[in-house]
């Protein structure tokens, strides 16, 4: 800069306040004072989804403190004296007064010509008010059809959106606050997710939770979009599996597909997501029960155990995901195995272990034979996306969450995934005891290896309890008799799903129930070696 071989310096943001105000990565307030001192003219460059108008002024951001250990450890060794204290913020807010323009895929936000200072809002309320003219224009000449919603168009709400949103919807408004209270409203965004935004609206009658799904990846913006229609499998996702386990899935109150947006059951404090709680230590231990229930409940239910080929196959393209799963297909079955562009490691303790794994042509056949099954079998509705931080806890209390993923799959790979989830900090133990001491994490240890065995020993007994029961049910008359008074076509069959006939696995069957036993054990054995086979991807 000070050799004048500097034209302009453009940095990114986290977020972009009322006034210009910018939080981003610590270091850019720095560069912002240098390029001022040397009159050099400094610009944000970031997408509409970092606005947010509904703080005035950059002292209104929260700003994180990342682990004290990034500074007192180095490579799991201790190198500052034992209680020192840290501040190590995730970001620094560099003043709108610092900052040239704000440029954005929308175009630059204005400048007041007496203050100079960035209208953000009035910037999103002309971006908003675009997009509403859009939909009147496309309801106008469609007469009245129904047009499939893709347009990158759809603008994220801020802070204050969200409140309007919901306060003209007087059912949604009134879970939160009485008309009237818009103004005591706190809202706050959670995400910490990829690719949506997460909203939690708290009032004086209690709150919900927004989520909104753009048609792009939120960290990248548009250059790799998304299609919006897996916001409605979302909707759709948690609807059924709040029928099939409602103590363990949260409650949609609303889905609006013209802005992309599902409106849901809050899961309020003392919830947390249970992958943050397990980084730090914490233990649940009725967490293993509970996710082999919701597995058993959702996985079975939506099985040709229980359901007949026509309603199987209504599922499939309902549930139909390609833009999900063929993210799942790129990071979980391909990239790991070759050098691709997205892949992290510790270096270079690990180099030599990836290059291994990318040379290891049994791992390639093995991964290709399971990436076949992942895109061939279509057996079950599956989450298709349950780690850690798609489950929430309390001590009491596990639910469910984010289930955009969902499609109907092979059935082993929802139990693998969350095996597969447990099984990580369980190895990364070793390193969180080398910075907070020798057996700090011996009991969590014992717990993740429990919790490993209790998901797979809850999943397959009640689903296997869930199985005979429908097959018994079916096979009674009476029960027979309401399946075909009900027009389901599984009553020629027995009233059993289309895999399992009553007929030929029930007890008024020659040999029926010695017939479901083996299928039963068959079946199991199977499950579980495709569970530990996708397990070990996963």
């Amino acid at each position: 800069m000070a050799q004048g071989k500097v034209d302009a310096v453009v940095v990114g943001a986290d977020r972009v306040v009322a006034n210009g105000d910018t939080a981003n990565k610590i270091g850019t307030y720095s560069h912002a004072v240098a390029a001022k001192h040397h009159n050099i003219p400094f610009f944000i460059a970031a997408p509409t989804t970092t606005l947010d108008a509904y703080l005035a002024v950059g002292d209104q951001i929260e700003i994180e403190q990342r682990p004290a250990e990034e500074i007192t450890h180095f490579k799991g060794q201790r190198v500052v004296v034992q209680g020192i204290k840290v501040w190590n913020p995730c970001f620094d807010v560099t003043p709108g007064t610092l900052i040239e323009g704000i440029i954005t895929e929308k175009g630059v936000v204005p400048r007041d010509a007496g203050t100079g200072r960035h209208q953000v809002a009035k910037f999103i309320a002309a971006q908003q008010q675009q997009q509403v003219n859009g939909h009147a224009e496309a309801a106008n000449s469609s007469n009245g059809c129904s047009k499939s919603n893709n347009s990158s168009s759809v603008l994220a709400l801020d802070a204050a959106g969200v409140v309007s949103f919901l306060a003209s919807r007087p059912d949604l408004a009134a879970r939160v606050g009485p008309a009237g209270s818009e103004s005591s409203w706190t809202v706050k965004e959670v995400g910490d997710g990829n690719i949506n935004f997460v909203y939690i609206v708290m009032g004086p009658s209690g709150g919900v939770c927004l989520k909104q799904a753009l048609p792009f990846v939120r960290c990248v913006g548009e250059d790799w979009p998304l299609s919006q229609d897996r916001c409605r499998i979302e909707a759709e996702a948690l609807q059924l599996g709040h029928g099939l386990c409602s103590l363990h899935v949260p409650e949609v109150y609303l889905y609006d597909p013209s802005s992309s947006i599902i409106v849901m059951e809050l899961l309020a404090p003392p919830n947390v997501i249970l992958r943050h709680a397990i980084v730090k230590g914490a233990i649940y231990p009725l967490v293993g029960r509970h996710v082999g229930n919701f597995l058993a409940a959702t996985l079975f239910h939506t099985s040709l155990l229980s359901l007949n080929t026509h309603q199987v196959r209504d599922m499939v393209i309902k549930f139909t995901n390609p833009d999900l799963c063929a993210l799942t297909e790129q990071v979980i079955f391909t990239d790991p195995y070759y050098p691709a562009p997205l892949n992290r490691w510790t270096r270079p303790q690990l180099d030599k272990a990836a290059a291994d794994l990318q040379a290891d042509a049994a791992a390639k056949v093995a991964v290709s034979n399971l990436k076949q099954k992942f895109c061939q079998n279509a057996e079950v509705l599956i989450h298709g996306d349950l780690h850690t931080g798609s489950i929430m806890v309390t001590p009491e209390t596990t639910n469910v969450i984010d289930p955009e993923f969902a499609y109907v799959g092979p059935l082993a790979f929802d139990p693998a995934k969350i095996i597969g989830e447990l099984i990580i900090p369980y190895l990364a133990s070793d390193g969180h005891e080398a910075a907070e001491g020798t057996g700090s994490r011996r009991e969590q240890r014992q717990w993740l290896l429990g919790t490993i065995v209790e998901v797979w020993e809850v999943f397959s007994s009640r689903f296997l309890e869930l199985w005979t029961a429908r097959v018994m049910a079916a096979n009674s008359s009476n029960g027979t008799a309401a399946a075909a008074a009900n027009g389901d076509s599984t009553a020629a069959t027995g009233g059993a799903g289309d895999l399992s006939p009553a007929v030929l696995l029930g007890p008024a069957a020659a040999n029926g129930l010695a017939a479901l036993e083996q299928v039963q054990q068959s079946f199991t054995a199977q499950l579980f070696a495709d569970t530990l086979a996708f397990a070990g991807e996963c």
